[in-house]
């Protein structure tokens, strides 16, 4: 995992990431502290590419595509959001002469199959149903593509998946034959849903397009390719203006730290209090004799909703204490956005979480006047011991 977070003001983007890579494997699992996150994405433009989660695109590392792409970059877009279709069809064009990788399908299904096994047989294919009513599709993504299409490239591989791990379902297909039928639905359904694997691959694209005033930023989350489409399970989007909008802290991958400074409260945190408010409602409700059981749904309704409603209120004013990034520098905004990093990296490392944070903080700024400019950035290589390596840069003495 890793830490990564974007500052915005109507002055400049910040961007910083910590050095954490972890690389999994059947038997180990091994973190490194020295993975590069952050790239400058054009050499004239102030434009930048953080990434975060899985480091490899179509078994490419990141910083191999992105120094490809710059290459035959154009970076004369009107705003940020345009560098997301050339990128698109940089990557399609890899993936047209590459096999189809069933390692996202398989972790994509896993939970769900885990669900399906531990549910008795007689209620298996009402788990199947449930499970398929409450996917929600991401647009048109597969919706061509037939139920024989996908069976002729992944039954095989789903079979397997089954044979191999879930002896339950295994047992129960020998007697329900459709029911392999069904399985087989919903794996569609769940790769045209937002669902997403461990394995997925976010990218954030930062900093100023040639119309743009003000920076923006967008995020995108790639989760394997299927029948030469890219599926991507997440995006978003923040334009910084002069009204509404003055400024943004964006946080990625590890997010708990930076919400609860930013809203009093994380998304776990807030989960559990609705959950402990939602049974205790219940249980005064189960109190009231009088009530039918339609008048007790009503009030647990109203009341939930208004604890939500108040909750969000209460985030709101917690985040009105940071409406000062507005008016911060360019060197407040690198200092700051390197403390949230740095914040959550202390958070793992002393508490009892699996220490996914950490290594050395690299930070950016983007702006109008100054362009790309490193604020912090580590090197595997000392500088002065490959005098060659700033010639080849155009005699800079980069440091």
């Amino acid at each position: 995992m890793t830490a990564e977070i974007a500052l915005l003001n109507r002055k400049a983007v910040a961007l910083a990431a910590d050095s954490i890579v972890t690389v999994s494997g059947p038997s180990v699992s091994k973190s490194y502290d020295s993975a590069e996150k952050i790239f400058e994405l054009s050499r004239n433009k102030p434009i930048g590419l953080m990434t975060y989660n899985n480091t490899e695109i179509l078994k490419i590392p990141i910083e191999i595509l992105v120094r490809e792409f710059r290459e035959d970059f154009n970076d004369e877009i009107p705003t940020i959001e345009s560098v997301w279709p050339q990128f698109q069809e940089f990557i399609k064009k890899e993936n047209r002469n590459y096999p189809q990788s069933n390692m996202h399908i398989k972790l994509l299904l896993f939970p769900y199959l885990k669900h399906i096994e531990a549910t008795p047989d007689n209620k298996k294919e009402i788990a199947l149903n449930t499970l398929k009513q409450n996917l929600k599709p991401i647009g048109s993504f597969l919706q061509k593509i037939e139920i024989k299409q996908f069976e002729a490239e992944f039954g095989i591989d789903i079979r397997n998946l089954i044979k191999e791990n879930f002896p339950g379902i295994d047992g129960y297909l020998v007697t329900k034959t459709d029911f392999n039928l069904k399985l087989l639905e919903l794996a569609l359904e769940i790769l045209r849903s937002n669902a997403s694997s461990s394995l997925y691959t976010g990218i954030v694209f930062a900093g100023f397009g040639n119309e743009e005033r003000f920076p923006s930023l967008l995020s995108v989350e790639i989760d394997g390719f299927y029948f030469g489409e890219t599926r991507i399970v997440r995006k978003q989007k923040f334009v910084i203006n002069r009204e509404n909008t003055t400024w943004a802290i964006v946080p990625f991958a590890q997010k708990t730290m930076p919400e609860r400074f930013i809203f009093g409260i994380d998304k776990e945190y807030e989960k559990q209090i609705l959950d402990i408010m939602s049974q205790t409602v219940d249980q005064l409700l189960n109190q009231f004799k009088w009530a039918t059981p339609d008048q007790k749904s009503q009030i647990s309704q109203i009341t939930d909703e208004y604890f939500l409603q108040e909750l969000e209120n209460l985030k709101k004013f917690a985040s009105q204490n940071l409406e000062i990034i507005d008016q911060f520098s360019k060197k407040e905004l690198a200092e700051y956005a390197s403390s949230m990093v740095n914040f959550t990296s202390r958070y793992h490392r002393y508490s009892n979480l699996f220490e996914s944070v950490g290594g050395p903080i690299d930070v950016a700024i983007l702006s109008k006047n100054e362009g790309f400019v490193w604020i912090k950035r580590k090197r595997y290589f000392d500088l002065d011991l490959n005098p060659s390596y700033c010639e080849r840069r155009g005699n800079l003495n980069i440091k």
